[in-house]
């Protein structure tokens, strides 16, 4: 599967989708991912809830994009590195960096 351990709210509290206002804005999207992610679970809670909801339903493999970027520097690759580490003899995870802002 292909799946953003570090950003995704899966595992978390359900937050609606909300469209963009005037066709797809990807600068909305992001400031709208910013809002939620300052409202969600710490980023280790959230990867560690999806990796056992995954697990849960039969996933043996994923890659997952890690932002890693001028915004946030190694911080979320640290964090989600150190969560794959934890599960490691329960499912294969590969990373990919993701530079969201650039």
């Amino acid at each position: 599967g292909h799946i953003h351990l570090d950003t995704s709210f899966y595992g978390d509290a359900w937050r609606p989708h909300i469209p963009c206002t005037n066709g797809f804005d990807v600068r909305e999207r992001v400031a709208f991912q910013a809002r939620n992610l300052s409202a969600a679970a710490p980023m280790a809670e959230r990867a560690k809830n999806q990796l056992e909801l995954c697990i849960g339903h039969g996933s043996l493999a994923m890659r997952s994009h890690v932002m890693v970027d001028g915004s946030v520097g190694l911080k979320h690759l640290e964090v989600i590195l150190a969560i794959c580490e934890k599960y490691r003899e329960l499912i294969d995870i590969q990373l990919v960096a993701f530079p969201q802002s650039g």
